[in-house]
């Protein structure tokens, strides 16, 4: 009896471990093949700065990011804001070196999305 009642517990907890590793293994499976559905259709994927950046500043065409609430601002290795289309996070016409870095390293803190190109 005591063999019979360890080997039922033993079966128990080996059926339930694995039903709870296939769950895991499945619930994984699936969230990374929504975040893969998902990630293609964010507005930020759509836009890196890399797709709309150009040699010269003024052929940059950020109508389409503007049109979906975004904004585009390029700066010059003098920190001088060159152009800027839509939203303007940065606010000035021209920074400081440490105004600009530390407007870099507080972007990663937002709500929303930078991507920054260094030319």
């Amino acid at each position: 009896m005591k063999e019979k009642l360890s080997t039922q517990f033993l079966i128990s907890f080996l059926v339930i471990f694995l039903l709870t590793l296939l769950a895991t293994i499945l619930a994984f499976v699936m969230l990374s093949f929504t975040s893969e559905l998902i990630e293609g259709s964010l507005t930020k994927n759509k836009y890196p700065a890399s797709a709309i950046i150009k040699e010269d500043y003024k052929q940059i065409d950020a109508s389409a990011v503007v049109e979906n609430g975004g904004g585009v601002q390029v700066v010059d290795k003098e920190y001088r804001v060159v152009c800027s289309s839509g939203i303007d996070t940065i606010g000035k016409d021209q920074l400081s070196a440490g105004e600009f870095t530390k407007f870099l390293i507080e972007s990663k803190s937002k709500p929303y999305n930078y991507d920054i190109l260094p030319a």
